[in-house]
């Protein structure tokens, strides 16, 4: 963020009827708020963070509109991949690599990087090239993420991506670790999907090798989560997957109910094949 934090931030106060003075409260001068709005200061975090409290605004909502505001070609690129990496096709995610690589020449940047890893993994799975190169990558990134004293979101994140791409012992290894972080993150709103998303790929990898006794817990924990955050689809695959690891098909009927009742055909027929492979 730049000096334009000011221009934002005079607009959002006045949008919200307020004035210098309903900010500055005795706490910061009216001259100090003035060279921050006029784009002469910029403020620094415990100043920043005071500034938002009086809009009872929060830091992720105030860095929406300035992005909206101000675009710049580094968030566009990170915000395409979240859109395009969740829909898996492949001729966006070629694209993006492509620019990503651009960016790259005239910029370098670890998370863009990283991206650009990730994305290349899923397009050689996309034109079903699952080779040594996809494993080669997966753990060139693993490399870099194992070396780091403490994961914070990014990565976690990145940990989520490979996991499937990983070898079994790295994933068994490291499942309490991750499991604990995330605990730590609970509270951290933008964890919960990538929560989820972590429990419920761990506890099929501990599914397919036949580790019933590891794979529960991490699938009542997914489940609770899911409950709590209403989300009817990761119910319905964690409430499958525990009647499979419990052998108890009262389970398995209900987490199929659920998809029926809320006509999720394809994560149903999907949850089915899954069955009957790991059956196999």
């Amino acid at each position: 963020m730049n000096e334009e934090f000011g221009k934002i931030y005079k607009t959002i106060r006045k949008n919200k009827g307020l004035t210098q003075d309903d900010v500055c409260k005795g706490k910061i001068s009216r001259a100090t708020l003035s060279r921050l709005e006029n784009e002469k200061e910029i403020p620094h975090f415990p100043t920043f963070t005071y500034l938002l409290e009086q809009l009872h605004m929060e830091f992720d909502e105030f860095m929406f509109l300035y992005n909206s505001e101000f675009p710049n070609e580094r968030n566009h690129l990170m915000s395409e991949f979240y859109l395009i990496i969740s829909n898996s096709e492949l001729e966006p995610m070629k694209k993006l690599k492509e620019n990503c690589l651009n960016y790259l020449q005239y910029s370098k940047d670890e998370s863009i990087q990283k991206i650009m890893n990730i994305l290349e993994i899923y397009v050689n799975l996309a034109e079903n090239m699952f080779s040594t190169n996809v494993s080669q990558i997966a753990l060139k990134i693993w490399n870099e993420v194992e070396t780091k004293k403490e994961w914070y979101f990014i990565e976690l994140e990145l940990i989520n991506h490979i996991l499937f791409f990983l070898p079994v012992n790295i994933v068994f290894d490291v499942t309490d670790r991750v499991l604990d972080r995330l605990e730590e993150y609970s509270r951290f709103k933008r964890m919960n999907t990538l929560e989820i998303s972590m429990l419920i790929n761990l506890s099929y990898i501990y599914i397919e090798n036949k580790r019933m006794n590891q794979a529960i817990p991490i699938l009542e924990i997914a489940l609770k989560k899911a409950k709590s955050l209403k989300r009817y689809d990761c119910l319905a695959i964690c409430s499958v997957r525990l009647g499979y690891a419990k052998n108890d098909n009262s389970l398995i009927q209900k987490g199929f109910k659920l998809l029926e009742i809320t006509d999720e055909k394809y994560l149903s027929l999907s949850l089915s094949e899954e069955m009957k492979a790991i059956i196999k």
